[in-house]
């Protein structure tokens, strides 16, 4: 009889940060550009960009997808018995 090797997958549900700690962030990367290096002015811009896109994520949310063998339930394993 083929053994069936069965893989369980624990879900993480991650937790992104808000809107404001990103503009928080933001602003103390810029201030920290001129303390110590110039170029946290570039980390600074790109939590900017990115506050649109965590916005929209608490506008709208959406359901985590399933792991690739949650999708794959319509496969059955039949097992049969064997002849008297």
């Amino acid at each position: 009889m083929p053994k069936t090797k069965i893989i369980k997958v624990k879900q993480v549900n991650l937790k992104a940060p808000g809107p404001i700690r990103i503009l928080c962030g933001s602003v103390a990367a810029y201030w920290l550009s001129g303390i110590i290096n110039p170029g946290f002015v570039a980390i600074a811009v790109m939590l900017l960009l990115f506050f649109p896109v965590f916005f929209l994520d608490f506008l709208f949310p959406q359901p985590p997808s399933k792991p690739l063998e949650a999708q794959n339930e319509t496969e059955e394993i039949i097992e049969e018995e064997p002849l008297e």
